[in-house]
C-alpha cells in the first residue's frame, strides 16, 4: 500500500490526504500514518503553500484549500522526483 501511495503522489505531483484516501479506497487516518512513515524515511515533504487565506492561482491551486484548516499537501522529496 505504501507503493500505491507513492505512485499516487508521483502521478499527481502533490496530493491532499483526503484525496489520497478517496483514490486509494482507504481511510484518511491510514493515509496519514503511511505519510508519517514515508516522511520519517525522507521520501515525502510537506508543501508550504504560503498562501494565507486566499488562492493566488499558483501551481498548487488544484490541490490546495487554504481556507480549510488542517489541509496539508504532500510531494515526493526532491531526490526522488
Amino acid at each position: 500500500m505504501l507503493t500505491q501511495l507513492l505512485d499516487e503522489i508521483r502521478a499527481n505531483g502533490t496530493a491532499r490526504t483526503d484525496l489520497l484516501a478517496r483514490r486509494m479506497g482507504t481511510s484518511e487516518e491510514m493515509v496519514k500514518a503511511m505519510i508519517d512513515d514515508l516522511k520519517r524515511r525522507g521520501l515525502l515533504t510537506e508543501v508550504n503553500t504560503g498562501c494565507g487565506d486566499s488562492c493566488q492561482g499558483c501551481q498548487l491551486a488544484n490541490s490546495c484549500l487554504p481556507k480549510q484548516k488542517g489541509s496539508r499537501i504532500w510531494q515526493l522529496a526532491q531526490k526522488y522526483r
